[in-house]
């Protein structure tokens, strides 16, 4: 689990561990606005004058598993029915999302979302999906 910081909860504690100001392969950091959805507004910090009042700042994973060359993530859903016992229902189908284009790490790419985000909405409009 990539280090996260909520803001402002956490402003001081993830201002004490943010350092540098163009992201470099190992210090870069995604924002995720917390008045947004459907990937709108999510983008990688590039300098700390980019930081946001509020919502989530996480590590990014700079060595992701990839398939066929595109960072995706897997969706499980389940249920939890008790606590006491716990009791959860898992769905035996799950989601995959991809990314839109092939992964690049190269300091060019930071603001190409095709590259770095899974989201459906974004991808889809990528020209290589």
């Amino acid at each position: 689990m990539p280090k996260s910081y909520v803001l402002p909860l956490t402003s001081e504690e993830f201002l004490s561990n943010f350092f540098g100001y163009r992201p470099k392969k190992e210090n870069m950091w995604i924002i995720k606005p917390s008045t947004k959805s459907r990937g709108r507004g999510i983008r990688l910090l590039e300098k700390d004058s980019d930081i946001p009042d509020n919502g989530l700042l996480c590590k990014y994973v700079h060595n992701p598993l990839l398939v066929q060359g595109r960072k995706f993530d897997l969706r499980i859903y389940a249920i939890v029915t008790g606590f006491s016992p716990l009791k959860i229902y898992l769905y035996r189908n799950g989601l995959a999302r991809f990314a839109g284009d092939k992964y690049n790490i190269d300091e060019d790419n930071f603001s190409n979302n095709y590259i770095h985000l899974t989201n459906y909405a974004i991808s889809k409009k990528s020209p290589n999906w």
